[in-house]
């Protein structure tokens, strides 16, 4: 699940980052890029 804007989708489909130790899947460079800004 996107943590930023809550969408399900299967992983295989997501932007798949490591953040601070941490997987997290998106479902667009938008909401990779809103979840790094919301972060830092």
């Amino acid at each position: 699940r996107d943590p930023v804007c809550q969408l399900y989708l299967p992983r295989s489909e997501a932007i798949r980052r490591m953040i601070r130790g941490q997987e997290h899947f998106f479902c667009s460079p938008g909401c990779l890029d809103k979840f790094l800004a919301i972060r830092s």
